[in-house]
């Protein structure tokens, strides 16, 4: 789950994109509207809402407005910058996506096959009816095994690891170490789903869900090579994203940006900045180019998110063993290079 103050950086960004490139498609952008932008993000940052932000506005490849505000660092006073470096949590997800859907255009899977097809130690796997109370469980037959298709769109009968999923199975997803992904691999702790039951029939519910972790595992099968390798080869050198990874360079350490909340008194930020090891991703606004994953340069991870997946991507061996957290280049992204 990304942190409150992500998800209000990243929220405006991508409404002011929706209103702005859908009003404004041949024009520029008039500046009293972008001064409204800023205006806005410094009243936030003003009433304690906000530590800071970087806003970036482009409109028909013509860069509208770029502006660093606030702070990366409150109790230091370090000042935003344009390239300071961000962690985007479940933002990965659209990457990872992405990354099966080139696996895709390359003929290694149709979207209606099973998932098993390509991870058979996923076969067979039956829909949780109840625990009994010796904690074996009750199940039915699935009415089909998972598909691809159902898998990329939480529909296939996988649940989340607590708190975002709640129960005996998202319990036993936690027990089994699919939310230790410092301690566990993709193909050390995806293939221990095949002992714990689905948590609904596929294709029945929509349920945001550890799919996308098993995304990642299927890519590894598919390709060949570790998810953190494909994506450097296959996405982010293609695409210039020199500083997109799951961890900082060392020599970038000073522009990643603290984490806050808002408490419930009005003005007062919650920093989630604590000494204890983590892995971070990051995004550098001026050229959209986030965080290298050379160097495997650890900071914070704040009490609050120990232990919670989206934090956790990566394992000490510095491969990828999760799909939680990346930095995208958004407009060269969204471009179509892939190859």
């Amino acid at each position: 789950m990304i942190g409150r103050i992500t998800v209000k950086f990243i929220a405006t960004l991508i409404t002011l994109n929706l209103i702005l490139f859908g009003t404004l498609s041949n024009a520029d952008i008039e500046q009293a509207r972008l001064d409204t932008v800023t205006a806005d993000l410094q009243a936030r940052i003003d009433e304690g809402k906000l530590s800071g932000a970087v806003v970036m506005i482009a409109q028909n490849g013509e860069l509208q407005l770029s502006k660093a505000l606030g702070y990366q660092n409150v109790e230091d006073e370090v000042p935003m910058q344009e390239d300071t470096i961000f962690r985007i949590f479940s933002m990965t997800k659209p990457i990872t996506g992405t990354a099966l859907m080139v696996l895709h255009d390359e003929g290694k899977f149709e979207l209606n096959d099973t998932v098993e097809k390509y991870l058979p130690e996923l076969g067979g796997m039956e829909v949780f009816v109840s625990q009994n109370d010796d904690g074996s469980w009750v199940t039915e037959p699935a009415n089909h095994p998972m598909t691809i298709r159902e898998l990329m769109s939480h529909t296939g009968g996988l649940l989340y690891t607590p708190p975002l999923s709640q129960g005996p199975v998202a319990s036993a997803y936690a027990k089994a170490g699919i939310n230790n992904l410092f301690n566990y691999t993709l193909e050390e702790s995806i293939p221990a789903l095949a002992d714990i039951p689905l948590g609904y029939q596929p294709g029945t519910q929509w349920v945001y869900s550890i799919s996308v972790d098993v995304q990642g595992y299927l890519v590894e099968r598919l390709s060949g090579q570790k998810f953190d390798e494909f994506l450097q080869e296959r996405l982010f050198d293609p695409l210039d994203m020199a500083e997109t990874g799951f961890y900082v360079k060392p020599e970038n350490a000073d522009r990643l940006a603290r984490q806050y909340q808002p408490r419930q008194r009005p003005g007062k930020l919650l920093s989630l900045h604590e000494p204890a090891p983590a892995v971070v991703h990051g995004r550098d606004l001026e050229d959209m180019l986030p965080v290298e994953d050379a160097g495997h340069h650890r900071v914070a991870e704040p009490p609050e998110l120990a232990g919670r997946h989206d934090y956790q991507d990566h394992g000490h061996d510095g491969h990828a063993h999760g799909a939680g957290r990346l930095e995208v280049d958004r407009q060269r992204f969204a471009r179509p290079r892939l190859s």
